[in-house]
């Protein structure tokens, strides 16, 4: 339960840096310390000892099962540091790179030496480029998401603007859809 996991790691002092040791508390996880000690070396790519929470918890919140609303709601209750319902850029930025970073970890969606450096995406174009900047991408997400409600980037997109961005815009919406369920 995404939800109950999110609300364990609130109540466990909402620690940005996870540490092995305290990992299935903060995520209410010690009914199966295995599972918690299995999740944890998936995204402790880098071999540090810690995990980025925002990480771990927007892959959990992808991942479980829910409506894109439920699951949509449950991230804008972590990533808004100010607690009134909506996101600067800056806020929506960060949201979408730690879905991001932490959907490749789990998802094994990139080859083990790369894990630790997610930030590289291999594409390929007719000129030949390769390894696009997901930063780049993220942001362009970014402003499609404020475009589409015609927002200065200095504003902020309310909760309910950011569910029809993901609802209808294509790039989104089926990235998005993948993990519905």
């Amino acid at each position: 339960d995404a939800a109950g996991v999110v609300s364990a790691w609130q109540d466990d002092g909402a620690q940005l840096g996870l540490a092995q040791a305290g990992f299935p508390r903060a995520l209410g996880m010690s009914a199966d310390e295995a599972a918690a000690g299995e999740l944890f070396q998936v995204l402790d790519t880098d071999g540090n000892q810690k995990v980025d929470a925002f990480e771990a918890l927007s892959a959990i919140i992808l991942l479980s099962r829910g409506t894109l609303e439920d699951k949509m709601d449950l991230l804008l209750s972590v990533f808004d540091f100010s607690g009134a319902g909506r996101l600067n850029f800056d806020e929506l930025n960060i949201v979408l790179a730690s879905v991001w970073h932490g959907l490749m970890k789990v998802c094994n969606l990139l080859p083990r030496q790369a894990a630790a450096r997610p930030d590289r995406r291999t594409t390929s174009s007719d000129d030949g480029a390769a390894d696009e900047d997901i930063n780049d991408i993220l942001v362009r997400a970014c402003r499609q998401g404020f475009d589409c409600h015609n927002l200065p980037y200095d504003r902020h997109i309310s909760q309910e603007q950011l569910k029809r961005w993901a609802r209808h815009d294509i790039e989104a919406s089926e990235w998005l859809g993948r993990f519905q369920g």
